[in-house]
């Protein structure tokens, strides 16, 4: 398999200036939809995570699941339950256990349960390229 490369995003903020995040382009697939997104690539977090209105969109239901709690960098923490979905990156498609956010107010983010194990992935902080690899 060859490389999958991807521009990250540039951001702005007041006290930190100009710089890029990691983002990458995904189709999640479920039983009833898929969605073309773009994700944040990030190696901190321990799960994809998605919001609930695009958990709905794909068909998920949340009555009766166990509703457990992450934390991020915040203080706070944040609700979820995890589904399986598939998803594809470049040509690779894999199944993958997601966490899918009962808040709305958080970013697509692509983490690291069950991605990172495909793909080695490099991040070219001064292109600002994220190189994915089949592992």
């Amino acid at each position: 398999m060859s490389e999958i490369r991807f521009k990250g995003k540039i951001i702005y903020l007041p006290d930190a200036g100009k710089f890029w995040i990691p983002t990458a382009k995904v189709e999640l697939i479920s039983e009833e939809r898929k969605y073309f997104c773009e994700m944040l690539v990030d190696s901190g977090a321990d799960i994809t995570l998605i919001r609930k209105s695009l958990g709905k969109f794909l068909g998920f239901s949340f009555d009766g699941k166990r509703i457990q709690e992450i934390r991020g960098i915040g203080a706070g923490t944040i609700p979820y339950v995890i589904e399986k979905i598939e998803i594809k990156i470049g040509e690779y498609k894999f199944e993958t256990r997601i966490g899918i956010s009962m808040v709305e107010n958080i970013p697509l983010i692509l983490g690291r349960l069950d991605v990172f194990n495909n793909f080695d992935i490099e991040f070219k902080q001064k292109t600002g390229i994220t190189i994915f690899r089949k592992a």
